[in-house]
Formats: C-alpha cells, sequence, structure tokens
C-alpha cells in the first residue's frame, strides 16, 4: 500500500494518463480508500480542465483583418489631409510670410522702444565718432599749424 505523500506527489501524472498500469491500480485502490487523497484528485481536475479551457480559447478569426483595416484608414485621413492643394500651396506659404511678417514687426518695435529709452544724447554719441579730440598728442600731429 503506497502512502499519501506518495500519492500527492504522483496525482498529476494519474490526472494526465502518464503513470504506469501497476501505479494507476495502486493509486486508484488508495483513493478509495482515502477521502482526503480523493478530494485533492478532484479539485487538481478542476484546476487543470479550467487551464485548459483557457489555452483553448477562440480567437475572432477576422480581428486582425479588422486591425489592418483600422490602421489603413487612419493613414488614409492622413495622406488625404496632406494632399490638399489649398492647405499645401496657399494656407502653408501664407501662413509662413505672415509668421515672419509679424517676427519683423516685433522685432522693429523692440529696437526703436529700447533706442528711446536709452536717451542717448548727440554729445555721447559723437564722442565715438570723433575720437581725435580725446588725444592730445594725434590732434598735434595732425594740426597744421
Amino acid at each position: 500500500m503506497i502512502n499519501c505523500n506518495k500519492i500527492k506527489k504522483k496525482l498529476i501524472f494519474y490526472i494526465e494518463n502518464e503513470v504506469s498500469a501497476e501505479e494507476k491500480i495502486q493509486i486508484e485502490q488508495h483513493l478509495a480508500k482515502c477521502n482526503e487523497c480523493k478530494i485533492l484528485t478532484d479539485k487538481l481536475k478542476e484546476s487543470l480542465n479550467a487551464i485548459n479551457k483557457e489555452k483553448n480559447l477562440d480567437v475572432n478569426p477576422y480581428l486582425s483583418i479588422r486591425i489592418i483595416e483600422n490602421i489603413n484608414s487612419v493613414k488614409r485621413q492622413k495622406e488625404e489631409s496632406y494632399e490638399n492643394p489649398l492647405i499645401r500651396w496657399v494656407l502653408q506659404p501664407a501662413i509662413f510670410t505672415l509668421i515672419a511678417a509679424i517676427g519683423i514687426y516685433i522685432g522693429i518695435l523692440l529696437g526703436t522702444f529700447y533706442k528711446n529709452n536709452l536717451n542717448l544724447t548727440d554729445s555721447y554719441t559723437s564722442v565715438y565718432w570723433d575720437d581725435f579730440s580725446q588725444e592730445p598728442i594725434e590732434v598735434l600731429l595732425l594740426s597744421e599749424e
């Protein structure tokens, strides 16, 4: 007679019919006498059946076709939006030109704003234009006297 520990180790093989004929007879005799092992065997059979059902799920044969068609329709929609000649040849250059003009206008406004706020007088700017008055040696050498 086989004890419960040896039976528990071989239960999965017994359920899947992977034991020898001798072992099968011994396990069946033990299961007829041992209620605990019988309950464990029933639970294992239920678990394995549930796993096998999950493995054999029916897949929709048209699923891949629907996915590919959805991808292609998205691609077509993108291509159609770029193929519109009004957008591509008229609106796009007009928008770029408008943005460039606005940028130039803002640059001019900023330049005049900072020029007006610096309050530079002609005396400050004339110093840079006439450096000879600042250098006495050059004035002495270049004078006509």
